[in-house]
């Protein structure tokens, strides 16, 4: 089949952006809202959206239990009991390697000390060193600083800069706004 062409004009028309409109800012308001609900909703929201996931996950448990004729609600303990049973076995398994970890933890500390002193030393420390080469090198360029002008005689002394200047904070007046 054929298809017509558009006209050669019509192509090749750049339509100028759009300013914004009521649609946009209602479209922008509602984002806000959703969000905001969502954020503020969200200590009753998680908890639904938790069991929503779990009754999908065991569903198809719960259909398997139920073609052996076990009943509706004896097929729903049986498969909340096994997700239970599997969550404590899950649980179990990993407080048992926390504890295994924390015994065997001596005999793991002064590798892992070693493994501290070799990474410090070599960013830190390399680090250290070439500050330390770097204000050697600013010491030996940086001229040495002129001597001290002698203090000054008479009434210039009496304001030197050694005595601090007694100082009182006075908070504006309050105004209505």
């Amino acid at each position: 089949m054929n298809f017509p062409m558009p006209p050669q004009g019509r192509r090749n028309r750049v339509f100028p952006p759009t300013p914004p409109t009521l649609h946009s800012l209602a479209a922008v308001i509602t984002g806000v809202v959703v969000v905001c609900g969502l954020y503020f909703g969200r200590a009753v929201l998680i908890p639904i959206t938790l069991s929503v996931l779990l009754s999908f996950l065991l569903a198809p448990l719960v259909t398997m239990l139920r073609r052996l004729h076990l009943g509706s609600f004896l097929s729903i303990f049986l498969a909340a009991l096994a997700t239970v049973l599997a969550l404590a076995g899950i649980g179990t398994l990993i407080t048992a390697q926390i504890v295994q970890l924390a015994a065997d933890l001596p005999q793991y500390q002064e590798a892992i000390e070693q493994k501290v002193e070799t990474v410090q030393e070599k960013t830190v420390g390399r680090a250290d060193l070439l500050m330390s080469r770097a204000a050697t090198a600013l010491q030996r360029v940086t001229p040495a600083p002129p001597p001290a002008p002698p203090p000054p005689h008479g009434h210039a002394a009496r304001n030197a800069p050694g005595v601090p200047m007694p100082v009182e904070v006075h908070p504006p007046a309050p105004t209505p706004m």
